[in-house]
């Protein structure tokens, strides 16, 4: 009876040692109870995504490192953006020959890349995490923790080849047409300022009027004006007076008209160059003549205002031979426009070098370079 009770109260200590505090606690009215509020006042940085990045050579132990970092950034309360693998890149591995460059081995090795992407991870808990997951670390496996970009988005994409041919095939077709349409714009805006310029057509023998005309891009001389020229030049050789005035109705004067040396006699034009340096004085222009001993690269194309050519010509009259004044007027944009006045409408000069070359090499044809008189 005794030892009964005494194995009782045995049973009844042991269940008292037995009980923890939180039992007990329970026991108590909730209303007794009492837990203080802790509150930290610090504020500490986010790292609003991260990239958790897990490399190696051997699929299966990163697969498992995976799913083991998975399992410890939730047990840290990150919250898991996603989880996701990039395909394996191939390197190689080579040994040489002792003191030689000879390969020995060569061995292809698979690098496994598995990313996860956790975040927002408060500054002081990232620590202990990473401490962490490098502590169970396999081998062979490296971790690579930082901020994801853009970039870490672009590279976990398999890049389709065929994809980027036909990029570059867009790309190049998309080129050709930039560049058919600008040639159009400038075909369409060289129509238009070729259409813009002034242009005379060829009338008996002014070719020189013509010419004149068309250096200055505007009516400027007709053929009365280039009349009173040579008259003006001939007077000098023709004065009979005690003043040394040519009077007009004198003999003199009718012969100076009549048979003048800078132009034809029956006033049909086919005017000299006497004419036309008397002409661009007139504008400020000065006219030079080009020597034909030298090479036409040696012409100052980017000095000059126009060139002015001078070609033996066929007269409309039989047995009448004359010489041609046509002008190649420069633009503003540097481009050279053919202004002949035999010519339908201008034409524009892709070369000009080349052309000059081609009149140059006829020794009877001559070449007079004009400028402005505050350009040399």
């Amino acid at each position: 009876m005794l030892s009964a009770l005494a194995r009782g109260r045995v049973g009844l200590a042991a269940t008292r040692r037995l009980a923890t505090l939180r039992e007990k606690a329970g026991q108590k009215d909730p209303l007794e109870r009492y837990e203080p509020k802790f509150e930290d006042p610090r504020e500490y940085p986010e790292f609003p995504v991260l990239n958790v990045r897990l490399q190696g050579y051997d699929f299966v132990p990163l697969e498992k490192y995976q799913s083991f970092v998975d399992k410890i950034a939730r047990r840290f309360n990150f919250p898991i953006v996603e989880s996701y693998a990039v395909a394996a890149q191939t390197c190689r591995a080579l040994t040489y020959k002792p003191q030689s460059t000879i390969v020995a081995d060569e061995i292809e090795l698979a690098v496994y890349d598995r990313v996860v992407r956790i975040g927002p991870v408060p500054a002081p808990k990232l620590q202990l995490f990473t401490q962490m997951i490098r502590a169970h670390c396999p081998v062979g496996v490296t971790i690579t923790i930082k901020e994801a970009t853009r970039e870490d988005e672009q590279y976990r994409y398999i890049p389709d080849l065929m994809l980027k041919e036909k990029q570059e095939e867009l790309k190049k077709r998309l080129l050709l047409l930039v560049h058919f349409i600008v040639a159009w714009i400038k075909l369409i805006s060289s129509k238009i300022s070729m259409n813009s310029l002034y242009h005379e057509k060829q009338s008996r023998q002014f070719c020189l009027v013509h010419c004149l005309n068309a250096l200055l891009q505007k009516k400027a001389f007709s053929a009365e004006s280039a009349d009173e020229i040579c008259y003006q030049l001939n007077e000098s050789r023709l004065r009979d007076g005690s003043d040394g005035s040519l009077s007009p109705g004198t003999l003199s004067w009718h012969l100076g008209r009549w048979f003048n040396p800078h132009r034809s006699w029956i006033g049909l034009g086919n005017y000299d160059v006497n004419v036309l340096m008397a002409a661009l004085e007139l504008h400020d222009m000065e006219a030079t003549w080009f020597d034909r001993r030298k090479a036409a690269d040696e012409i100052p194309f980017n000095e000059i205002h126009g060139l002015i050519f001078n070609i033996p010509s066929t007269s409309f009259i039989p047995f009448w031979n004359g010489r041609h004044w046509f002008t190649i007027l420069r633009l503003d944009d540097g481009s050279f426009v053919n202004l002949d006045s035999k010519l339908k409408k201008p034409e524009p000069i892709a070369d000009i070098l080349e052309f000059s070359r081609n009149i140059l090499q006829n020794e009877k044809n001559q070449l007079i370079l004009v400028r402005k008189q505050n350009v040399h």
